[in-house]
């Protein structure tokens, strides 16, 4: 599990670290930072999805000056400030932290300069750091490939090593459309299937906007039993009239639910897609990106509620708990949330330490992001607002208030 990560100089982020959890929620207004941090996680899952020594194409592993760099870096950072990261990560008895900076190499505005370091440590072993890049110039990813080649790791660890990147490489940003998950195929209301030799991967093929779910899902259907068997497990979880999807004579996708009908010339009752709720097509769509056999490690949605009723939000968000819950250890995926819906922010009233709020210092242009539970243990503290602080077990101080309270704290500008 990815336990925190950290951008420098990144678009609006100059500083930014934070504690990421089985569900993230960000919060704040339009320009202040929120789309930013999720690109940031996306653009380096893809540079270390790129550096992966097995590809025959090594060249991608080249980082690009324009679209790379410059496209994505703080704006008012000096130049010998590096783009970077730091990512934390928990499994199999280790902890893992890498480190990548980009920077440009002297004057030159063509070469940038790739220095990476991975931090392992297993149980109260001392730790073990190898780093890459920072005794020659290079523009390119090659620690990956160094493990790999290299003597100093035992094979456990390298295998340690190789799961870390795959997952951190297999990060993936959505912002899912109702109005693009009832379509079938190029919009239209059919579904074309794929190719008997078609072969495409769940999460990056379906689309930001899940433009391709319902062909996705017969694509599931029809190939893997597994991946087709846990989405509908998933969506019973959300809705247990949920029975499975069909496609008829014409290539329409037809929804199929048992709501109890006595018929016996037709025990289940059959819907189209634009007839079902967007609540319930967007947990859809979610639940078939998680149960891909390699899901993603990290499930970014922007505006979780875009489309869905408030009165339908606590619906969504107690399945998205359930769903982080209940995964198995090996595949789970961890969700980072963005959201303009204080219906969302209620639903995180007593796991407000998963929660940031951002703003935007328009003097700086940078992004100040601030954890919501420190920042409302001193309002409770003083009798501000009303609340109460729990210390941990682990001497960690959890603020726990009546959702009533962070509603009026985000109509009245406090938070949000």
């Amino acid at each position: 599990m990815f336990t925190e990560i950290t951008l420098r100089n990144y678009r609006t982020h100059r500083n930014t670290c934070v504690t990421l959890h089985p569900i993230t929620l960000l919060i704040g207004n339009n320009n202040s930072g929120k789309s930013n941090l999720l690109n940031g996680i996306r653009h380096l899952s893809r540079l270390v999805w790129r550096s992966d020594p097995r590809r025959d194409n090594r060249d991608i592993a080249r980082v690009k000056a324009g679209s790379d760099y410059f496209l994505h870096r703080y704006r008012l950072a000096l130049h010998e400030e590096p783009l970077a990261w730091s990512v934390k990560w928990e499994g199999r008895g280790y902890n893992i932290c890498y480190e990548l900076e980009l920077l440009l190499k002297g004057q030159s505005r063509d070469f940038v300069r790739c220095r990476e370091r991975i931090t392992l440590q297993k149980d109260d072993d001392s730790p073990i750091a190898i780093p890459s890049g920072f005794d020659r110039a290079s523009n390119r990813l090659e620690l990956r490939a160094l493990i790999e080649e290299g003597g100093v790791l035992t094979n456990e660890s390298k295998k340690v090593c190789r799961e870390f990147f795959s997952k951190l490489g297999g990060a993936f940003a959505y912002q899912l459309q109702p109005s693009f998950l009832n379509k079938g195929s190029d919009g239209g209301p059919s579904v074309e299937p794929y190719g008997k030799n078609e072969r495409v991967r769940i999460p990056s093929a379906i689309g930001f906007e899940g433009g391709n779910f319902q062909r996705l899902l017969f694509y599931a259907k029809e190939r893997d039993e597994r991946v087709f068997s846990r989405f509908v497990a998933l969506v019973r979880r959300f809705n247990g009239d949920f029975h499975s999807v069909r496609l008829n004579d014409r290539g329409f996708p037809i929804w199929e639910f048992d709501l109890g009908s006595e018929r016996t010339d037709r025990p289940v009752e059959e819907f189209a897609p634009e007839l079902l709720s967007d609540g319930f097509l967007k947990a859809a769509a979610i639940a078939l990106i998680v149960s891909a056999d390699l899901p993603p490690s990290i499930v970014m949605l922007e505006e979780i509620e875009n489309g869905i009723n408030p009165g339908n939000i606590s619906e969504i968000m107690h399945w998205l708990w359930q769903a982080a819950s209940t995964q198995p250890a090996d595949g789970k995926s961890q969700f980072i949330l963005t959201s303009h819906s204080p219906s969302v922010l209620r639903q995180f009233s007593t796991h407000l330490q998963n929660v940031y709020s951002l703003r935007l210092d328009r003097k700086s242009y940078q992004s100040d992001v601030r954890n919501l539970n420190t920042s409302l243990e001193a309002m409770v503290g003083i009798g501000a607002i009303d609340g109460a602080v729990i210390e941990t077990d682990s001497g960690e101080n959890i603020v726990e208030i009546p959702p009533y309270q962070l509603t009026d704290l985000w109509y009245s500008g406090t938070i949000g």
